[in-house]
């Protein structure tokens, strides 16, 4: 699971960001070291909630968060 964030350079409801990168990276969650996966084992035992913390070092202001869930899977051929 990763959080992006991007500032918006003025009101948030009119912002238009066109292709330009805006997004930066604030958090990510993967395997833990007991062998848990954030974006299934972690993820279900909080009800399906997740939280991360918003660094400090941000400047007042608006912005957007996305998050994404990245998940691999694998089959078997019998």
């Amino acid at each position: 699971m990763i959080t992006y964030m991007a500032e918006a350079p003025s009101d948030i409801t009119q912002w238009q960001p066109g292709t330009s990168p805006v997004f930066f990276k604030v958090a990510e969650s993967g395997k833990t070291s007991d062998g848990k996966w954030a974006s299934t084992d972690i993820l279900s035992a909080d009800d399906s909630i997740y939280t991360f913390t918003v660094p400090a070092s941000l400047k007042p202001g608006q912005y957007l968060v996305r998050h994404e869930i990245i998940a691999l899977h694998a089959y078997v051929l019998l």
